[in-house]
């Protein structure tokens, strides 16, 4: 029946489609919490929408075409948004590269953070150096909060720097933390690194677990020293965020932004499925990791919170089509966990359809500017994130070639695009960072060639602290394109 309904919808809706306009048929659907209880739906506050558009409207007929969608999950303004409560695990590295103010800062926002939590929340606190410590084991915040919370103070206290940096055991002990945690509860890791890791490997499995369970991760770095690429690959893993905590800022407002951020969710554990039309082939989805040559794919969104938007740019192949044909181009599905209302697992449903043409002028007017405008934008911070991901590989070739690949495309969109040109001035100013790194490592392995340091490689020249600051804010500016937008503000 359902089928039925939906093939009916779309032979109404199809034939009223104009050349030169875009088919989108958003499907809602609510899942029931209990599958055993189908008589008994629960309420969908409607404050989660999937919304989809194309950079055109129209493809030329009898020719294979490359085009982008551009998906749009948005969350509504929540008015008396009743807020679940937070299972939260504070994860810090203390590590000896955190001694002195970081650590000292790191106690202070570790604080803040506590006193910021309500009555029926409940947090603990992970540390790790050479090895993972539970500072804090759970606990939940009574009605007695202060007393409750100056007890949690003391034991944060006793936090110091020491150590190397095994963040992988710091985050296996983390995912630990959660046994008996309320089911209604907002499950969210706050991580804080200002090094790279001694052993890496086993990390992103890490992070995948953590989205499997529903626990987002968002992921803090400090200083010029973390590894910009894990720590953004951890938050896009987990479905979580990531931030750099910038000379700007302060370390107790980060941790503190966090809870409330939490306050001001609407939908969790957020997954994304997208399934190819016939003969349509999902070449990417800029800023997320996919399955290669699949027809479909699950990309994990995460969190949003009230008032937040997030855009997916999922650049397609289509074969041609004859002229005046409905093109199927791509059903969309978000699938999350609703946090206002008790309503469980929802669901959302679009679909995006094309028509072919073979007049040149109806193919032109059917360019929509501001979504090629916000593409490119992805593309460049896609690119940027790539590139840095290469570069930390020591592939500076490679993260050369991709950047100006990226000038090019970044240069034909950025003549009225301000945030176009100072994308175009980040591509610039890596490009001639990463020549700087390419140079000091082909130095050291002429070196090495020549018996200088017999027995040992030596170490290329560290990057300097100008380079490195430019390198964070730029992956920093990057990342925050495939992230959720428009944040809510701090109480």
């Amino acid at each position: 029946m359902h089928r039925l309904r939906l093939f009916l919808a779309l032979a109404l809706f199809l034939p009223a489609c104009r050349p030169g306009e875009t088919t989108t048929a958003p499907l809602d659907h609510v899942v029931t919490r209990d599958a055993a209880d189908a008589t008994a739906p629960a309420k969908d506050p409607q404050l989660v929408h999937l919304g989809a558009a194309l950079d055109r409207s129209v493809i030329t007929a009898d020719a294979d075409s490359r085009l982008t969608a551009r998906l749009r999950v948005t969350a509504d303004t929540a008015k008396g948004l009743a807020r679940p409560p937070l299972s939260l695990v504070l994860v810090v590295d203390t590590s000896g590269s955190m001694a002195g103010t970081p650590i000292a800062d790191a106690r202070t926002a570790a604080m803040a953070m506590v006193d910021a939590l309500h009555q029926g929340d409940r947090i603990a606190v992970v540390t790790f150096d050479s090895r993972a410590e539970v500072l804090v084991p759970p606990v939940s915040i009574g009605a007695d909060a202060k007393t409750g919370k100056a007890a949690i103070r003391a034991k944060i206290e006793r936090m110091e720097a020491r150590g190397t940096t095994d963040l992988a055991a710091g985050l296996q002990t983390t995912l630990g933390q959660f046994g008996g945690t309320a089911p209604e509860a907002i499950r969210r890791i706050v991580l804080l690194s200002d090094g790279v890791p001694n052993h890496a490997s086993t990390i992103p499995g890490l992070a995948e677990s953590a989205r499997a369970s529903g626990i987002a991760i968002a992921a803090l770095g400090l200083g010029l020293e973390y590894d910009e690429t894990l720590l953004g690959q951890i938050a896009r893993a987990s479905g979580g965020s990531f931030r750099r905590i910038d000379e700007d800022d302060t370390l107790a407002q980060a941790f503190v932004d966090e809870v409330f951020r939490v306050e001001r969710v609407v939908a969790s554990n957020v997954l994304l499925s997208l399934q190819a039309g016939p003969g349509v082939e999902i070449q990417r989805v800029l800023g997320h990791p996919i399955a290669p040559g699949g027809a479909t794919q699950s990309i994990a969104l995460g969190e949003l919170a009230e008032g937040q938007h997030q855009d997916v740019f999922v650049e397609l192949t289509v074969t041609g089509h004859r002229a005046g044909a409905n093109v199927e181009l791509l059903d969309a599905t978000i699938n999350f966990d609703e946090r206002t209302a008790s309503a469980g697992r929802i669901e959302r449903r679009s679909f995006v359809a094309v028509k072919a043409s073979d007049d040149k002028d109806v193919i032109a007017r059917g360019r929509d500017a501001g979504i090629e405008r916000d593409a490119a934008r992805a593309r460049v911070a896609t690119a940027i994130l790539d590139a840095i991901a290469l570069s930390r590989a020591a592939d500076f070739a490679g993260a050369r070639d991709l950047l100006e690949a990226s000038e090019k495309d970044a240069k034909a969109n950025a003549k009225d695009d301000p945030e176009l040109r100072a994308q175009l001035d980040e591509l610039t100013k890596l490009r001639k960072t990463f020549a700087s790194e390419a140079k000091a490592q082909a130095a050291a392995q002429r070196e090495l060639s020549r018996g200088a340091a017999p027995g040992k490689a030596p170490m290329p020249a560290p990057v300097s602290p100008e380079d490195a600051l430019s390198i964070k804010r730029s992956h920093a500016r990057a990342i925050e394109v495939v992230q959720p937008q428009t944040a809510p503000a701090s109480r």
